[in-house]
């Protein structure tokens, strides 16, 4: 489904994938939800 400008909400993974270096998902023991993970690296100081 294509997001419209207007749209509040659906974005999430998209930001994610544009920050992160790596990303993924999880399926949890017994397959009722799903963890979302990421690795972004942070500038040193």
């Amino acid at each position: 489904m294509l997001q419209e400008p207007s749209d509040e909400g659906g974005r999430g993974l998209l930001i994610v994938a544009a920050l992160a270096e790596k990303w993924g998902t999880d399926l949890c023991l017994g397959g009722t939800y799903k963890v979302v993970w990421a690795e972004v690296r942070v500038p040193c100081r």
